[in-house]
């Protein structure tokens, strides 16, 4: 086996106050326009049928040493010079916008996670056609941290990653400065009040001279 690290994702717990969830995924999808190029490079081979399809590998899989136990951020676990488990995630979202994590698991060889499984897009950049089966191995996401939950997305589209520290720094910091510009009074420039008065008044009036306020 070699030396090889299983690379995190850019910022574990996450460093804003929210993310998509896609910032979760350890090993990004091949899109569908990207496939005639990987598969003329070689790096896809023909569709097997009689296998799960699978959009995704990890470029570790096959060098990565065997390792204790789960890694603690990206949950994967290199269990021994054949099989690996992968962290995997799924939600759901109910009345009153609470959501529902449920953490799994995904348990393959190390040569099935190292290479893609993928059958030709049915119309290019809008989809696979994962087989007759339609199974599809789940993508592996990293477990959340402590710090971090779902949250649903403000406009109902699904859920986000939150921070949950720099969350609540960031209502603390809102509701700071809402209080200070509630107690800051507001000073009017009544020259100018006049004025608009005046010309709200005076609007469409023909041959009137505009007083010197």
């Amino acid at each position: 086996m070699g030396t090889t690290s299983t690379p995190a994702p850019p910022a574990i717990p996450i460093a804003t106050a929210t993310v998509s969830t896609d910032d979760l995924i350890l090993f990004p999808p091949v899109q569908p326009g990207d496939y005639a190029a990987l598969a003329k490079a070689g790096t896809i081979p023909p569709y097997d049928t009689t296998k799960l399809f699978k959009d995704w590998v990890d470029p570790n899989a096959l060098t990565a040493p065997a390792t204790s136990g789960p890694d603690p951020l990206t949950g994967i676990w290199y269990m021994d010079a054949v099989n690996v488990l992968y962290p995997t995630l799924s939600w759901s979202v109910g009345a009153g916008g609470v959501v529902t994590v449920t953490p799994g698991h995904l348990l393959i060889t190390r040569a099935e996670a190292a290479a893609f499984n993928l059958a030709a897009p049915t119309v290019e950049n809008l989809g696979f056609a994962p087989g007759a089966a339609n199974v599809v191995r789940p993508v592996p996401m990293r477990p959340l941290q402590p710090c971090e939950s779902l949250v649903p997305e403000p406009l109902g589209m699904g859920v986000l990653v939150q921070n949950n520290t720099i969350a609540a720094q960031q209502q603390a910091q809102a509701a700071t400065a809402a209080a200070a510009a509630a107690a800051t009074p507001v000073v009017f420039n009544q020259r100018a009040m006049d004025m608009l008065t005046w010309l709200c008044a005076n609007a469409g009036a023909p041959n009137v001279t505009r007083p010197n306020l």
